[in-house]
């Protein structure tokens, strides 16, 4: 079957009122993202801003998916994690899970905008995410039976890579198991017998669960 990925865009006009809001909420230097549907309204917000006397940081990881240099796509964030030292803070369009995963893996203050809000990342909601990541790092540790998710969409799919983590655990004396799926549902995990999976898919699954760790995040298996 032949799937057709088709651009759309929003239609929704940004008030001056709105874009004031945003100038006033943002520090002297920032990065704006956004997704694909914002594209437009993020080309806008650069040259508002500018001429309000802020310092916009563009810069494209060579790594990256997107097709244009402020968009986010899918779990691609490389190009957020490339340019977080030259910025005060982010400002992310259309997309909450990007903003959310993007104040984890930076650090930085980061602004969410969708349908007329503009919100700010509490810190108090990243450190319920990163304490989940502790406690299924924990459960890594003390595990000898992992599961290792693999996704099987378009874009997300890393069985090559699940199967050299396997190859690492083993090396650990633990067993890896690697489940293959196209939706990964969490209250499937009740069906099998492991304490804590090594996600290689979209790594926002974790803010669900804290029996799942994203790869990255195990030191031993990016050795």
């Amino acid at each position: 079957m032949k799937v057709i990925f088709a651009e759309t865009r929003s239609k929704e006009k940004l008030s001056k009122k709105m874009i004031n809001e945003i100038a006033k909420a943002m520090p002297k230097k920032i990065a704006i993202f956004a997704s694909i549907q914002y594209i437009e309204q993020a080309k806008q917000l650069e040259n508002e801003l500018k001429d309000k006397g802020k310092t916009i940081i563009k810069e494209r990881s060579k790594d990256s998916l997107s097709a244009y240099p402020n968009q986010i796509l899918g779990c691609d964030i490389s190009s957020v994690e490339k340019i977080k030292n030259k910025i005060d803070a982010f400002l992310i369009l259309g997309s909450r899970f990007h903003s959310l995963l993007t104040a984890i893996k930076t650090g930085k203050s980061v602004f969410f905008y969708s349908e007329g809000k503009l919100e700010k990342i509490a810190k108090e909601e990243t450190e319920r995410i990163k304490a989940r990541t502790k406690t299924a790092l924990i459960k890594f540790y003390s595990s000898d039976k992992i599961g290792i998710l693999v996704s099987l969409k378009p874009g997300q799919e890393k069985l090559a890579l699940a199967e050299k983590i396997k190859e690492k655990l083993k090396k650990l004396n633990k067993q890896g198991i690697i489940f293959l799926t196209d939706n990964i549902n969490l209250n499937e995990f009740e069906n099998f017998p492991v304490e804590v999976y090594i996600n290689t898919a979209c790594p926002t699954i974790i803010f669900d669960s804290n029996k799942i760790i994203n790869f990255n995040d195990i030191v031993e298996l990016n050795k």
